[in-house]
């Protein structure tokens, strides 16, 4: 649809322009297919003359609000494609975000898990364990900042093509102290 009335707008402009200019229109015939154009024919075709062509009054004044309605036509267009766009966005954006939580709370998990077996069952000296216990502790933090990060400008582009502002970030996942 949008292509046939790109097709019309540029026919009724090209053959505007050409009557304005005094140019000759050509008539083609392509592979069975009639084209009318400003340049002359590749393969069969005539030449028309417009200079004797009676114009109609208000031609120009019916060519000007066609072209307009063509324009709004097409503007209509274009704002329903880019509403798609967002829409099609905003849904992988929210996968996104899902998947990016599903992510975190398994690496979270990994994590726990060592950290339960360090706590529990780590042989060692206690200084061992509690280096130990700090360090996944910060692996932990490192891991859900940065899951934090990425969603929040999954959010934050979510909300940019809602138009509505951004949620405010979840708090910083904790693990409790032991």
């Amino acid at each position: 649809m949008m292509r046939a009335t790109a097709t019309i707008a540029l026919s009724t402009l090209a053959v505007a322009a050409a009557m304005d200019a005094g140019a000759a229109i050509y008539r083609c015939d392509d592979d069975g297919k009639v084209v009318y154009q400003a340049e002359p024919c590749r393969s069969a075709g005539r030449t028309i003359d417009l200079s004797h062509a009676p114009v109609p009054a208000g031609a120009a004044e019916k060519g000007l609000q066609e072209l307009e309605r063509l324009r709004g036509a097409v503007a209509a267009q274009e704002r329903a494609r880019v509403a798609s766009e967002n829409a099609a966005e905003a849904v992988r954006l929210a996968r996104e975000v899902r998947r990016l939580d599903l992510e975190r709370d398994h690496e979270l998990a990994a994590l726990q898990s060592r950290l339960d077996y360090t706590v529990y069952n780590m042989p060692g000296a206690p200084w061992e364990r509690g280096w130990a216990e700090r360090s996944i502790r910060a692996e932990m933090k490192a891991v859900a900042e940065r899951y934090d990060a990425r969603k929040q400008q999954a959010r934050d582009r979510l909300a940019q093509l809602g138009g509505a502002p951004a949620p405010p970030p979840p708090p910083p996942a904790t693990t409790p102290a032991r």
